[in-house]
């Protein structure tokens, strides 16, 4: 006679029908029971689920005698299970391995004030990412704990879990609530904040000369012969260098004398515009060749009322670079100016610029270092605050932001200038 094979390949429980009508794949009642979808010759067999087996030890029975399970959650990933116990005098984490003979605790609260649980609440919001176990309760802050590093610091079932942080040199404080609450408290003090110009305060950056409004007058040009001011001055090759003299410079925020542009040593000497100076040459003269051919440098106007403009300048009229600056001398044929002058090309004129104002015959120019360094905050008001990364990767708030990290230059403004 041959055999009868019923399988239950539908996977449905059909409960409307006699039994005897239950179409093939279906099953009328079953406990305790589920239906294979291997890949084998048994698909569609409806098998036994395996039962648990009661696991425990002496010490937790006896820690836990009388406590109450408020939550559970499987690790199916690594064949763990973990259980939240409440009990009258502790509150324990307990983790349960495939083949182990006995629960291991994770953690103990013999303080009753760090899991916070309670018998009357069962905890169902928890989960378990990586090696981290994450619950919340609906009544205290959201926890989460390293299972690894708590397991660490929990000997035995009757000590309270200790804080384990090795790059702290942290194994023997008692783990408290603010450490296993989610969020992270944030740092109290803000940054303490210096704010610094990229220029050196104790160099000179910034030589004065004067033009003339006719050749009748002192200025500052010794070659090429004849030029007293800019206005034959253009960026083409033939019209576009000119020595100068600077025996005077400007010190930021200083006055001497009752002058703001107070006589200074040589160009080339060491009180002379030395944020211009890129180390001293031993030969010829050390207080020589200390300004390197090829830095750039730009001129501006004075205003009207005979005050310097705003410093560093930003919007020059003249742009150029220094081409020559050697101690002339027969030993030295290629360079022609002396150590008091420069020879400058032009590399860029902005409009016309002035010969002098009203009625004035002579003109003062700034002869300023020009900054090509890129400016991180250029448009910007930056503020800077800090928080703190923690052992697990977590990031705690903010702490209190600085003021603007602002540096004011000095004031330039004319009401010709709108």
């Amino acid at each position: 006679m041959p055999e009868i094979k019923h399988n239950f390949t539908g996977g449905k429980m059909n409960k409307d029908l006699d039994e005897r009508l239950i179409p093939n794949g279906e099953y009328t009642d079953a406990m305790n029971i589920q239906v294979s979808t291997s890949e084998g010759s048994d698909v569609g067999t409806v098998q036994n689920i395996l039962g648990n087996r009661k696991m425990g030890s002496n010490a937790v029975n006896k820690a836990v005698d009388g406590g109450v399970v408020v939550c559970s959650i499987a690790d199916e990933k690594n064949d763990r299970l973990y259980y939240f116990v409440w009990t009258p005098d502790a509150d324990y984490i307990l983790e349960y391995s495939r083949g182990s003979s006995a629960p291991v605790p994770v953690f103990v609260d013999k303080n009753k004030d760090t899991l916070k649980f309670r018998k009357d609440i069962i905890i169902t919001g928890v989960n378990i990412i990586d090696d981290m176990l994450f619950w919340t309760d609906n009544n205290t802050e959201p926890k989460k704990i390293n299972i690894t590093r708590c397991k660490e610091g929990t000997p035995n079932i009757t000590t309270h879990t200790k804080l384990v942080n090795q790059s702290q040199g942290l194994t023997n404080i008692d783990i408290e609530e603010k450490h296993i609450t989610v969020i992270r408290k944030a740092p109290r003090k803000p940054l303490d904040m210096v704010v610094n110009s990229s220029r050196d305060p104790e160099k000179i950056y910034t030589g004065v000369i004067t033009v003339a409004s006719t050749a009748d007058y002192d200025n500052s040009f010794t070659k090429p012969a004849g030029m007293y001011n800019f206005s034959s001055l253009t960026t083409e090759e033939g019209s576009n260098t000119f020595e100068i003299e600077i025996t005077e410079a400007i010190i930021e925020g200083a006055v001497i004398d009752g002058s703001t542009t107070p006589s200074f040593g040589l160009i080339n000497e060491d009180d002379g515009l030395t944020g211009w100076h890129d180390g001293f040459a031993s030969y010829p003269n050390p207080n020589y060749n200390n300004i390197k051919v090829g830095t750039k440098i730009v001129f501006k106007p004075f205003d009207e009322d005979g005050s310097p403009p705003g410093l560093p300048v930003t919007d020059y009229v003249i742009k150029g670079v220094v081409e020559d600056k050697w101690p002339a001398g027969s030993a030295y044929p290629n360079y022609n100016t002396s150590s008091t002058k420069i020879k400058v090309k032009a590399l860029s004129i902005d409009g016309f610029p002035p010969i002098s104002y009203d009625s004035a015959d002579t003109l003062k120019y700034v002869v300023d270092l020009w900054d090509e360094e890129e400016r991180l905050f250029e448009f910007k008001f930056p503020r800077f605050s800090y928080r703190y990364k923690h052992e697990d990767g977590e990031y705690s708030p903010f702490a209190p932001f600085t003021q603007v990290a602002f540096l004011p230059g000095s004031f330039d403004y004319h009401p010709r200038k709108g």
